[in-house]
């Protein structure tokens, strides 16, 4: 795959464009991988455009139908993705078994987050994103509020005991697995609109957070490590 095709599924695929808490980066080969195990590849066809850094977010810049036929999720990849999210408290916990104090206020370079400021995070973000789904679910074409999470960590006394944190982004994933379990075929194509990325589908929040708590995982192990 060309980089600039690469470039342009990838920024449809983020959700066109969503803010730090959403975003997520992607190489062809990540991107064709990910093409495939929805078993469409060869279906995918895309317009001839301009670089996407000088083209603007209109809803003529890509064939909308020919892509949402490519990219919906297919039953398998539904479950392994609903296997993820609800192993996220496991991965996080893992990550934190043993931590020390000055392991949890620890930074692995400056301005990065510490670990107690990572599970702060993950609790507002996964109790947060609870809603969200709710909100797809339940209501017709619900507008998401985005949020800057700098500042939630700025605002939000992030050097608090982690313990009622871990425990709401537990209970959070629990409860949001739950309905998750449940939902029908109908239910999995709702959407409604991001105040920063626009065009916002129950699969598009799935994808981006089945993997949210282990990537924080990962840098809960960054951060510890920074204090040895």
């Amino acid at each position: 795959m060309s980089i600039g095709l690469s470039c342009i599924v990838c920024y449809i695929l983020a959700g066109l464009g969503a803010k730090q808490e959403e975003s997520h980066q992607c190489d062809s080969s990540q991107l064709t991988g990910r093409l495939r195990s929805y078993g469409r590849w060869n279906r995918v066809k895309l317009a001839p455009t301009r670089p996407v850094a000088t083209q603007p977010r209109t809803a003529a810049t890509f064939p909308v139908r020919t892509l949402q036929e490519a990219l919906t999720m297919d039953a398998q990849t539904r479950r392994t993705l609903i296997a993820q999210y609800r192993d996220g408290y496991r991965a996080v916990s893992e990550a934190l078994q043993g931590v020390s104090e000055r392991e949890l206020d620890a930074r692995p370079a400056p301005g990065k987050w510490s670990a107690r400021e990572i599970v702060h995070h993950l609790a507002d973000s996964e109790m947060t994103s609870a809603i969200r789904l709710r909100r797809l679910v339940a209501e017709d074409r619900p507008q998401i509020q985005g949020y800057d999470q700098d500042e939630f960590a700025r605002r939000l006394y992030y050097d608090r005991a982690i313990h009622a944190s871990l425990e709401a982004f537990r209970f959070a994933r629990e409860t949001t697995g739950q309905i998750l379990e449940k939902m029908t075929e109908a239910q999995w194509v709702r959407e409604g609109t991001h105040s920063e990325s626009g065009r916002y589908t129950v699969q598009r929040w799935l994808e981006v957070y089945a993997q949210h708590a282990h990537n924080h995982a990962e840098q809960i192990r960054r951060a510890r490590a920074a204090a040895r």
